[in-house]
């Protein structure tokens, strides 16, 4: 196996968790702009969906 073959696999593992962390920290940064009735709101229609989806499955 070639030396820089190991190094690339270590880079993007970084890189993909920056990125990955980067995003977390953009989608927690709008949450706290949303009003609690709004992140209420938001709860509720994932909850309501994710009943719907899990009746419409058991059909």
């Amino acid at each position: 196996i070639p030396q820089n073959y190991t190094a690339d696999l270590c880079s993007s593992d970084t890189q993909d968790q920056k990125r990955f962390s980067g995003s977390q920290f953009e989608s927690s940064e709008e949450e706290l702009q949303l009003d609690p009735f709004q992140i209420k709101h938001k709860f509720q229609n994932d909850l309501f969906k994710t009943m719907i989806e899990g009746i419409t499955l058991s059909l």
